[in-house]
């Protein structure tokens, strides 16, 4: 059974970040823009000045925030652990029949 999820915007981008430094590729660069402007927008949801400094100055900074944002469950718990089994860190889930 193929199960079609729909997961925020970020987290797609994030796989594809993590899939091309696996594959030694190049990063997409509109996936990196819009990964930094949404770390921006954490960062200063949390007031955490440093944290969007850091950001502007290197957008693997970005990646950085956005994974302990969502691994922290601030948000999206769910869709995170299904973004980390996806990408092979944790087993993935599996259905069982009746």
């Amino acid at each position: 059974m193929i199960v079609a999820e729909k997961i925020p915007t970020e987290l797609a981008y994030l796989k594809n970040a993590y899939d091309a430094q696996l594959l030694g590729v190049e990063k997409d660069h509109f996936g990196m823009k819009i990964l930094t402007i949404k770390a921006m927008k954490v960062a200063v949801e949390m007031g955490d000045k440093d944290a969007f400094d850091s950001i502007g100055r290197d957008e693997s900074k970005a990646i950085d925030l956005l994974m302990s944002y969502y691994t922290n469950g601030i948000e999206h718990k769910e869709d995170i652990g299904n973004f980390i089994s996806s990408i092979g860190i944790l087993p993935q889930k599996t259905e069982k029949s009746p």
